[in-house]
């Protein structure tokens, strides 16, 4: 059989995996650049908030996920 030139995808099982290919890992990458970005930081006590704020932030994404 020719080869189409499209990627074969095998079914995920994975819940998180976005419509268009983008999984819960993707997100947690752009929080983390878009946080660090915005608020660099210098203090240990300052980036524990920083680790809070980031993990609400994407338990808060999962909670309200609807699968698009």
């Amino acid at each position: 059989m020719a080869h189409s030139g499209f990627v074969e995808t095998q079914p995920t099982e994975n819940p998180f995996q976005h419509a268009f290919g983008f999984t819960i890992h993707d997100v947690w990458g752009l929080i983390n650049d878009y946080v660090d970005n915005q608020w660099p930081y210098r203090v240990t006590t300052i980036r524990l908030e920083l680790e809070r704020f980031k993990r609400n932030l994407l338990v808060g994404c999962i909670q309200h996920f609807d699968g698009y």
